[in-house]
């Protein structure tokens, strides 16, 4: 008797999912100075941060991270997926600027807008910033809010590879 060797091919539908690189109810407050914004490191094609903006006091007006396009990526959307106003407010200020503010050769301006409600599912690169790809370099996102406990979820969608896992099965 010949042995019969046989062949199993698996095919699996992966879904691309978010992957939640900063939480401010898991990871902390977002940092409140502009000059020295909480620095998030974008993991996947897809990234959510999820915080809370906006207090009496002027250190609760900001939520600001810093995030690196590595060379030869591009970060092509930031999509609004969340927006709860509080008290009474319906928008809170979206800034864009490249550099770090603390940073004054390399800091500039993008692009500015107020988001709201209206704005979910919105690209806000589309919407702020003529659409343009994020290219390689240093960015800073600064959410500025006057009216306590606005939240917003946003997804950077970018070209960072996915890190696939292998392994074998013997």
């Amino acid at each position: 008797m010949r042995p019969v060797l046989v062949f199993v091919m698996l095919t699996f539908a992966v879904t691309a999912h978010a992957a939640t690189i900063w939480d401010e109810s898991v990871d902390g407050d977002l940092s409140n100075d502009q000059t020295a914004p909480t620095d998030i490191t974008l993991v996947s094609a897809s990234d959510d941060v999820m915080g809370t903006v906006g207090g009496a006091n002027p250190g609760e007006f900001f939520d600001c991270m810093r995030f690196d396009v590595p060379s030869g990526d591009s970060v092509n959307s930031i999509f609004l997926t969340s927006y709860v106003a509080a008290g009474g407010n319906t928008t809170s200020g979206f800034n864009l600027y490249t550099g770090t503010p603390a940073d004054t050769a390399s800091f500039g301006d993008l692009c500015s807008i107020a988001v709201g409600p209206a704005n979910v599912g919105e690209d806000l690169l589309t919407v702020s910033c003529a659409g343009s790809p994020l290219a390689t370099g240093t960015y800073t996102v600064c959410w500025r809010e006057g009216t306590a406990g606005q939240a917003y979820t946003v997804t950077y969608v970018s070209t960072v590879p996915v890190e696939l896992q292998s392994f074998a099965i013997e």
